[in-house]
């Protein structure tokens, strides 16, 4: 994989992580209609996985840590 597809990668885990924590912002709401998202949710949970399967492959490999202050940070 080349660099520029190594960023391009790293920028779609950010902007996927960064809609997963809105998502999760979301469903700890007290919105009656929350559920009806869930599916949606699951959607950017797999895609999520997805992106840190093929950044690992590429030798980007972030710890649980990593993640999590990425997540605090956003």
């Amino acid at each position: 994989m080349d660099v520029h597809s190594e960023v391009e990668l790293k920028n779609r885990f950010l902007d996927t992580l960064t809609r997963l924590k809105k998502a999760m912002d979301y469903a700890d709401s007290d919105n009656a209609d929350k559920w009806k998202w869930q599916p949606r949710f699951c959607d950017l949970l797999a895609e999520m996985n997805d992106l840190g399967r093929q950044l690992r492959q590429c030798g980007c490999i972030m710890s649980d840590g990593e993640i999590h202050q990425l997540i605090e940070n956003l």
